[in-house]
This record gives C-alpha cells, sequence and structure tokens, in this order.
C-alpha cells in the first residue's frame, strides 16, 4: 500500500508496466517563507504499508539551507544551478525513492516568496528551500531581493550535492 503526503494539485501514481508503481508530484518553483521551516505547500512525503493501515513515511526531496545576516528586509530569494539544471516541475519516481526525472511543467529556478517581507538582523535568519535531489556540479546562485528594490547575488562554482530527506546547510551571507 502506498500514500502520499503533499498539499500540490498535481500527484498521484501509474504502472510502468513491470509492476512498479510509478509517483507523480509536483514541486514548485515558488514556495512560500516559513520561519524556521520550508513553506506548507512544498514537501512530498511517500508512505509505504504492507497492512494498509501503518505507513512509514519518507521524504521525496532534499533540502537547502540559506543563511542570512543583515539589516534590509527580503522579499524574495531566486535559486538556481549555474548550469541550468532543472530544479522543479512535475517530477517523477520510483516507490524505492529512485528518480525517474522530470515529466513536465519544468523550471530552472525556484523563489521563496517572503509574504510581507523577512527582517534579517545581526542573528542568522535561515530560509529553507525544497530541492530535488542532484548534483550541481557547477555550483549554484543566488539573488537576495529586498523590499527596497536592491538585489544582493551570490553564488558558489563548487559542486553542491543535494541528497533526500538531507538538509544542506549553506554558509552564512
Amino acid at each position: 500500500y502506498y500514500a502520499m503526503y503533499n498539499h500540490s494539485t498535481t500527484y498521484g501514481w501509474l504502472n510502468d508496466g513491470k509492476g512498479t508503481p510509478v509517483f507523480y508530484t509536483q514541486l514548485p518553483a515558488t514556495q512560500n517563507y516559513m520561519s524556521g521551516s520550508y513553506g506548507l505547500t512544498t514537501n512530498t512525503m511517500l508512505g509505504t504499508s504492507a497492512d494498509g493501515t501503518n505507513f512509514s513515511f519518507k521524504n521525496v526531496f532534499g533540502y537547502l539551507r540559506l543563511s542570512l545576516t543583515g539589516s534590509k528586509v527580503v522579499d524574495s530569494i531566486e535559486i538556481s544551478g549555474n548550469n541550468s539544471e532543472v530544479v522543479a516541475g512535475l517530477y517523477k519516481y520510483l516507490s524505492d525513492f529512485s528518480s525517474l526525472g522530470w515529466a513536465g511543467d519544468q523550471s530552472t529556478s525556484i523563489t521563496i516568496e517572503c509574504d510581507g517581507g523577512v527582517q534579517l538582523t545581526n542573528k542568522p535568519t535561515y530560509f529553507y528551500v525544497v530541492m530535488p535531489v542532484c548534483t550541481f556540479e557547477q555550483g549554484i546562485s543566488i539573488a537576495v531581493n529586498f523590499t527596497d528594490e536592491t538585489i544582493y547575488p551570490k553564488s558558489t562554482s563548487k559542486s553542491v550535492t543535494i541528497k533526500r530527506n538531507t538538509i544542506l546547510p549553506m554558509a552564512n551571507i
């Protein structure tokens, strides 16, 4: 038995012709900021059960944690791979969590929306991004957009690997 946890409207499963369930879920290109966590509608979990009653749920995606300090108010943050990797869209995977890739609605960036803005201080503020399991061989770039309409770009050319069910903390910016 299988069950999915996701607030997204695009999900389900089909049979691949070999008896293996193939699951589809939407990894949104726009995610909402939530203090201390990722946005409520972004994470997907797959539950498995031998009896149809007791399910064990596992996260499908991984997480990137950005840490920001300063005195400005963050309006949004855009994250992208330096090699135009697909990071959002309709994602398909097998019940063993091995990825089958993207099925549609693809985007090469994810934006964290901060409705009303998020005030930065000298203490780190964490922004969690739900990301696909992948390696960004040429690194990633972010653009922090502030409410005063200024932008702070930052990038790394170092390889960045996002693992399933793991939070990858980035250095404080």
